[in-house]
């Protein structure tokens, strides 16, 4: 409700929430009261089992291809042989060798360090296999009854139309692992895989069981196992599935205001940034922070000449968007797709701000609409803030693969991040030889040293927080960017302290190097201090 709404009346609310188990059910309700005082009646409350039609068997092999084109991106398929039931695909960033008749997979990594990072057998032969389409994008074998898509993004989809055994055994041990049945991810310094059933949303199938590991992860080795459901996807990805691009790092600088600025503050920023991202002050039914759909700019000649101010400084321009709250209005994907296309073509701004990914917990859902949108905007900036994450709405367990079609990602927000060599800040909030994404921090309750492990909510509240400048220094030395929030205009002596003359000029330092080299600098982790 906002405000003024349902004053003296009833409302009925409902929601949907899928569970792993079938024996037990719940739900928590949390209300919110936003900057006021009031009282609420509930009455009539329920849970109820939803029945979903049953899924119908996949249509092979489309089932496996997707909109969008990464090869646009930087993210192709760049060869397919066939050596009788052998495949040998290559995309930019892994190469699969598919032994159909004996049902196995070796998953090699080809960016950063090349090697063998996993093997799965899918607990026999598949059938006999023909490769029916291949080029760029995708390619894919087709069999009786699956579909393997090997994608450009080398993200591997399998829809089977008939139940399917896979086991997963690493030959790299992991410095990070996260598992959430069915998913799992695991990465190393140099990078890593994840495995990524899936499900029709709204349609019933047998489902897919997972058994984790029993062996330490952190050595080569260990295996995991899937029972995957006829009418299901089984999916996988070695990581990093682009090049981290050292250009871009340098050149693309991110200035964030809360709305338009003055023409004079733009032409100042600009000589230090080149990426301009108004937040949501530029809509209506702006509070403070927080904005949702449906959009509509309050001061549309203001935000019309700030974007063409930009361009003709020779900035980008890209504008907030928050992808969850369509959903929160009745207002499904297609619409925010078709939302974020006619806005821009209206006013002719270059790329995105997502606040939280599109379809959040229906990872194949958030994987398409970031396609769609990345081959919109072409190379231009899509900046996604991702503290919480696909497949499972979690904050330690992503998709680096989907991370892949942002520009930038922003991760971090009110999260109790312990000093600056907490592993969330190298495999989360990092992102090099994972996503390749260029990353950034919102370091709100970053400390300055870490916390015993049996702290309490006053230990935290009372902990010192760590200055912005060791949180820029960190991101540096990670690799890492960062974004100019909220610069005063005037300056403030804060902002030539820690960004201008800090970051920007490190920054400076660390570009000149880079091209003077040729060489990739090198993470430094954990920092020194």
């Amino acid at each position: 409700l906002r405000t003024g709404e349902g004053t003296g009346a009833w409302r009925e609310y409902s929601g949907v929430f899928r569970s792993e188990r079938s024996d037990v059910g719940g739900v928590q309700l949390v209300i919110f009261i936003r900057d006021g005082v009031d009282k609420l009646f509930l009455d009539n409350i329920s849970i109820r089992e939803l029945k979903y039609p049953q899924a119908p068997a996949w249509e092979l092999p489309s089932a496996v291809t997707f909109p969008g084109s990464p090869s646009r991106f930087g993210m192709s398929v760049e060869g397919a042989q066939q050596d009788g039931q052998t495949f040998t695909v290559t995309t930019t960033g892994a190469e699969y060798v598919l032994d159909a008749a004996a049902g196995t997979m070796a998953c090699r990594q080809l960016i950063g360090a090349e090697r063998e990072v996993a093997v799965a057998d899918f607990g026999g032969s598949l059938g006999a296999l023909e490769m029916v389409r291949q080029d760029d994008d995708v390619c894919v074998l087709q069999g009786a009854d699956l579909a393997i898509g090997f994608q450009g993004d080398s993200l591997v989809t399998i829809a089977t139309n008939r139940p399917l055994e896979a086991t997963v055994t690493s030959r790299i041990g992991a410095d990070w692992f996260r598992m959430q049945a069915p998913h799992m991810m695991a990465i190393d310094e140099q990078g890593g895989f994840c495995v990524n059933p899936w499900a029709r949303p709204k349609l019933e199938s047998p489902g897919t069981s997972m058994e984790p590991p029993t062996e330490d992860t952190g050595a080569p080795g260990w295996s995991a196992s899937w029972e995957v459901g006829e009418r299901e996807m089984f999916a996988m990805a070695v990581f990093p599935g682009r090049h981290f691009d050292w250009e871009e790092s340098f050149e693309k600088r991110i200035l964030c205001t809360a709305g338009t600025v003055p023409e004079d503050a733009l032409r100042e920023y600009a000589k230090y940034s080149s990426v301009h991202f108004m937040f949501g002050g530029v809509y209506d039914d702006w509070m403070g922070g927080y904005t949702h759909a449906p959009y509509n700019v309050k001061a549309p000649t203001d935000f019309m000449n700030t974007i063409n101010l930009a361009h003709d400084l020779g900035m980008e321009s890209i504008v907030y968007r928050h992808p969850t709250s369509y959903d929160w209005v009745g207002l499904d994907v297609d619409f925010f797709l078709e939302d974020l296309r006619v806005t821009r073509d209206r006013y002719a701004f270059d790329g995105w701000y997502f606040d939280g990914y599109p379809q959040l917990e229906d990872w194949m859902g958030c994987y398409r609409a970031m396609r769609i949108v990345r081959e919109r905007v072409g190379d231009a900036t899509i900046y996604v803030h991702c503290t919480l994450n696909p497949p499972m709405r979690m904050t330690e367990l992503y998709c680096p693969f989907i991370d892949s079609y942002a520009t930038f990602l922003l991760r971090g927000e009110a999260q109790a991040i312990h000093g600056a060599a907490d592993p969330y800040l190298r495999y989360v909030i990092n992102t090099q030889h994972i996503s390749n994404t260029l990353a950034t921090l919102k370091g709100d309750k970053m400390l300055l040293e870490p916390l015993p492990p049996d702290y309490t909510r006053e230990d935290l509240a009372n902990a010192e927080k760590a200055p912005l400048k060791l949180q820029l220094e960190v991101m540096l030395a990670l690799n890492g960017r960062c974004r100019w929030a909220y610069p005063g205009w005037p300056l403030r002596q804060s902002d030539y302290d820690d960004y201008i003359n800090f970051y920007f000029a490190e920054l400076d330092r660390m570009e000149q190097q880079w091209r003077e080299t040729g060489e990739p600098i090198p993470i430094k982790w954990p920092l020194e201090r």
